[in-house]
C-alpha cells in the first residue's frame, strides 16, 4: 500500500513536537562525571544515556577514531571503556577542562544525548529549514502532499535528520503531452552530520529522468552561522528561494 507523503506544514508540526522534547546545554568537560561508553552524568540532568552515534562522536572529538571506537564498543566493550577513560582523563580533560561542549539531548523513551558538539556549532534545526521554506513558498504549496515518481520524505526523530525530495504541484506548465512541474529538495542534520541544503526540483514527465534541471542554484548553509545567527539564515533562504520562484510564480499558481 502506497503511503501518502506528508505536506511541508505537516512535517513542520512533527518537528515542532520533537523540539518540545529537546534540551541543549553548554557544559564544561570538567563538569561531566561518571563517563562511560554508554553515558555520563550532567549537572541538573543527572545520569543520561548516549546514543551509539553520540558515543562515537564523543570518542572522535577526544581523539579516538570513530570507526575503531565503534568496533570496540560492539565487540570489546571493556576495552572500549579503558580506551575512552585513558583518552578523556589522560589527554582531553587536562587540555580542555575549561572549554565548552554543546550537548544536544532529546527525550524519546527516556532522555538521551544525541550529539556532543563544540560550542562553535551553529544550531540550524530541521524545523528552521522547513519553516524557512514554508515562509518563502506560495501558501497553497506548503499544504500540498509531496509527490512525484521518485518522491521521498523521511525523518529520524532522534538525530533530527530530515530529507525531503518531491513535487509540490503537478502539471503546472508545458504541453499536455509533456507537462512540467516543480518541487523542492531539503536536507539537514541537527547533530553534526552535514549542512542544511535546499534546492528546487524541475520535473518533466516526458523525460526518462523524472527529476531534471536541478542546476537551478542550490543553497547550502554550514552549521557555522556567523554573527547574524538563525535570523540571517532565514533571510538568506527567503531571498534565495524568492528569487528562484519569482519568474515561475505563474506556473506555481496555475
Amino acid at each position: 500500500t502506497k503511503t501518502k507523503l506528508p505536506t511541508l506544514e505537516g512535517l513542520l508540526d512533527t518537528l515542532n513536537n520533537l523540539e518540545a522534547l529537546s534540551q541543549d546545554l553548554l557544559i564544561k568537560p570538567v563538569d561531566i562525571h561518571d563517563l562511560s561508553i554508554n553515558g555520563f552524568t550532567l549537572p541538573n540532568l543527572g545520569p543520561v544515556q548516549l546514543t551509539d552515534a553520540a558515543s562515537i562522536q564523543l570518542a572522535s572529538r577526544i581523539g579516538i577514531p570513530g570507526s575503531v571506537f565503534g568496533w570496540l564498543k560492539e565487540n570489546q566493550p571493556e576495552e572500549a571503556q579503558k580506551v575512552l577513560e585513558a583518552r578523556w582523563y589522560g589527554h582531553y580533560l587536562p587540555a580542555k577542562k575549561d572549554s565548552e561542549l554543546l550537548i544536544r539531548a532529546r527525550d524519546l523513551d527516556g532522555l538521551k544525548v544525541r550529539a556532543v558538539l563544540t560550542n562553535r556549532y551553529g544550531i540550524i534545526d530541521s524545523r528552521d529549514v522547513v519553516a524557512a521554506a514554508i515562509a518563502a513558498l506560495p501558501n497553497h504549496l506548503t499544504n500540498t502532499a509531496i509527490g512525484g515518481m521518485r518522491a521521498d520524505a523521511w525523518l529520524d526523530p532522534v538525530s533530527g535528520r530530515v530529507s525531503v525530495k518531491g513535487i509540490l504541484n503537478e502539471n503546472v506548465s508545458g504541453t499536455e503531452k509533456d507537462p512540467h512541474s516543480w518541487g523542492i529538495c531539503i536536507s539537514n542534520d541537527e547533530c553534526g552530520g552535514g549542512s542544511a541544503v535546499m534546492d528546487l526540483l524541475y520535473n518533466r514527465i516526458f523525460c526518462t529522468n523524472q527529476f531534471t534541471g536541478l542546476g537551478l542554484g542550490k543553497r547550502r548553509q554550514t552549521h557555522l552561522l556567523g554573527k547574524e545567527g538563525i535570523e540571517g539564515f532565514n533571510d538568506r533562504v527567503n531571498d534565495w528561494l524568492g528569487s528562484q520562484i519569482q519568474n515561475r510564480r505563474s506556473s506555481f499558481e496555475s
